[in-house]
């Protein structure tokens, strides 16, 4: 009795003849006794049973379930989307990465004008560094803001920190746009640029950019803290609730 071994193509349901490739008698011999099923939630084709009848007629046969390849979160016109999310999940592995082999005596290639493409990344990275500079402006005294004992909480020192609070996430996250964008440009375009100080001016920025991101997050919760703090006031002196005593039970003091 002969031996046959079928592998089911992936993508494709099974109860059809034509996944296997046998003869008209042998394909519908498979549709009738093995009466294989695709099964959504396991991803696998799986096969049925398989008779008496059949491997007295046709021999044995091992069908072989092939898994479904999970549907990409990537639209149809990134052709290169596999290939470059391998290389970003070995960011920070001990896979070998190639380097970018430079030119001799090194000079910006190409060196004509920038296509359109490169054009368009370099305005992205410089549009978010420059969005964020009045964000810088406006959140500066505002973060300083005096919010103690000797200051009348008025209701326009509150406005003023919730919307130093919206500025300063605000400028962290196009800080952060513009650092990736910078970044991701140096490694895109690796001869982009006229000379390696120019590649190092470029990475300064971009450290700076990523820095810049931060000491937005830390005004960020500089006025958040200064908000309660006007809260409090706004309690002591207009609503007249008492502070607490030194010392005291509030303070986690001696009694």
């Amino acid at each position: 009795m002969s031996s046959r071994r079928t592998v089911v193509p992936s993508c494709q349901p099974a109860q059809s003849p034509n996944d296997f490739p046998q003869n008209n008698n042998q394909r519908q011999a498979v549709n009738r006794y093995t009466r294989d099923y695709y099964d959504p939630g396991a991803g696998y084709v799986f096969p049925g049973p398989t008779g008496r009848a059949w491997q007295d007629k046709f021999g044995e046969m091992e069908l072989v379930g092939a898994r479904i390849p999970p549907q990409s979160y990537h639209g149809p016109h990134f052709e290169r989307s596999e290939a470059q999310d391998e290389l970003w999940n070995q960011r920070g592995s001990n896979k070998a990465t190639k380097a970018h082999e430079y030119t001799d005596l090194y000079k910006k290639n190409p060196s004509a004008p920038w296509p359109d493409r490169v054009s368009a990344d370099y305005n992205s990275y410089k549009n978010a560094s420059a969005s964020h500079a009045n964000v810088r402006e406006k959140l500066g005294p505002i973060k300083n803001l005096n919010t103690g004992k000797k200051v009348l909480p008025e209701v326009e020192t509150r406005d003023m920190l919730m919307e130093g609070r919206r500025l300063a996430k605000d400028g962290r996250k196009k800080a952060n746009i513009a650092a990736q964008a910078r970044s991701g440009f140096d490694s895109k375009y690796p001869q982009g640029y006229e000379s390696h100080t120019a590649i190092a001016s470029h990475r300064v920025a971009a450290s700076d950019e990523n820095q810049a991101a931060k000491n937005y997050a830390a005004s960020g919760k500089t006025t958040s803290k200064n908000l309660i703090q006007w809260g409090k006031e706004r309690n002591y002196q207009v609503h007249g609730t008492p502070r607490p005593v030194r010392g005291g039970p509030n303070r986690g003091g001696k009694r």
